[in-house]
């Protein structure tokens, strides 16, 4: 198959590995892509088609309608020199019941409830009524049903358009089958390999024809920026071991811990439950400033304090740094105004490497309104910041007066506005 050459915006590159193996990469400047271009997509014999089809539909059968199902499913992916792995174990029962375990979250469906434990939220998890369908649950639950993953969407008797796109990690877009072939597997035995092809990339699925399951996929992704900007390149491998039975080998049990249990997603999240709003307090901040000294927002109480949190990857972040330096200049003839700008949401973890790039993006940019470095991202969750730029104008009274979400051209006025507003 040929591998299709994508030149995508911005939108067209937002896609999603799995839950806990990969983020999205940092929204890019639309402004440094071409509109994406239809990928052309060889058209196969339609009995080739048809035969493929059969074979990804009977997989599904067998899956559905087994008294137990047991897998393993581990997923490999490569870009550029970095290699990431991740496995997820999985049991389905009859009536529905189901336990799903990953590195970093559990997943049980059991007597029409639905839980869901995150790893790394430790003080919630997630409790909701499920029906008879898993996959819906999950949707309700967490706003995107492929997040269920490929074995609960044929456990529950989804057709292959609906699962083949999570299969593949939604790495080459909606596949369309091009193709069907019969290769020699690791051990001898001959496998029935699905070709398929879309928007980003072509990949395969393999199937045992004779046990009628799923073994495999393959999937190599291409999407190429203009203006001569590396293109980004993705292999991903997933390899699957299907066991059928006739009972639950364990109990389906989950352990939540201490934590309390919500019934939405946003109370589950910890940046989602902590969104600021105009008027209530400002959350704690004490952070490093870049070029020496402390800021402690608890000793500004009586001071207007101005924010703009920003990261030194998103260039319209750094256009809101610029308002702030201008809402600095035209606010310098008063003494109870502080303006700061706060860098968060860096790609390294490293506070080194963080203050390194901070001061690189302060020196080129000429910027002279300081800035604070945050050594990890725990100000983020407190602050429920989810974008950049994000700016806050804090009043004498440590309440919040004003909120900007990405960037706005009047702003500037508003936030001189709010602090004038606060004269005594």
């Amino acid at each position: 198959m040929k591998q299709p050459t994508i030149r995508c915006c911005a939108s067209g590159c937002a896609w999603v590995l799995t839950a806990g193996l990969s983020a999205a990469p940092p929204p890019a400047d639309p402004s440094r892509f071409s509109p994406p271009e239809p990928a052309p997509i060889e058209q196969a014999d339609p009995a080739i088609v048809a035969a493929a089809d059969g074979l990804l539909r009977q997989a599904m059968e067998t899956f559905r309608s087994a008294p137990v199902v047991q897998t393993e499913t581990t997923v490999h992916t490569r870009v550029g020199e970095t290699d990431r792995s991740l496995t997820v174990s999985s049991l389905f029962g009859p009536d529905g019941s189901a336990l799903i375990e990953a590195p970093e979250s559990t997943l049980r469906s059991r007597d029409g409830t639905l839980t869901i434990v995150l790893q790394d939220v430790w003080d919630r998890y997630l409790q909701i009524p499920v029906g008879l369908s898993l996959a819906d649950g999950v949707e309700a639950a967490m706003g995107d049903r492929a997040l269920a993953g490929f074995e609960v969407m044929m456990r529950d008797g989804d057709p292959p358009e609906s699962w083949l796109e999570v299969l593949l990690m939604r790495t080459i877009g909606k596949p369309t089958i091009v193709g069907l072939d019969r290769v020699e597997g690791a051990d001898g035995l001959m496998i029935d390999r699905v070709l398929l092809a879309g928007r980003f990339g072509t990949g395969w699925v393999d199937l045992d024809g004779t046990r009628r399951v799923i073994l495999g996929a393959h999937a190599d992704m291409r999407i190429v920026p203009e203006e001569d900007l590396e293109p980004f390149e993705l292999t991903m491998n997933l390899e699957t071991n299907t066991r059928f039975l006739e009972a639950l080998p364990k109990p389906l049990a989950i352990d939540t811990g201490i934590r309390t249990p919500v019934s939405h997603r946003h109370d589950l999240d910890p940046v989602l439950r902590n969104r600021l709003s105009v008027g209530q307090k400002a959350p704690a901040l004490k952070l490093r400033q870049l070029g020496g000294g402390e800021v402690d927002l608890a000793e500004l109480k009586g001071e207007n304090v101005i924010l703009c949190f920003w990261s030194s990857w998103a260039d319209a972040s750094k256009r809101g740094v610029q308002q702030l330096a201008e809402l600095q200049e035209r606010l310098a003839g008063l003494e109870n105004v502080h303006c700061y700008a706060v860098n968060i949401m860096e790609r390294t973890s490293d506070p080194a490497e963080r203050e390194a790039l901070v001061r690189f993006v302060w020196e080129k940019a000429g910027f002279d309104v300081p800035t604070l470095l945050t050594p990890d991202d725990q100000l983020r969750t407190a602050w429920g910041l989810a974008t950049v730029p994000y700016s806050v104008v804090i009043g004498p009274d440590g309440m919040i007066r004003d909120i900007q979400v990405g960037w706005a051209g009047d702003w500037v006025k508003r936030a001189e506005a709010q602090v004038a507003s606060s004269a005594p």
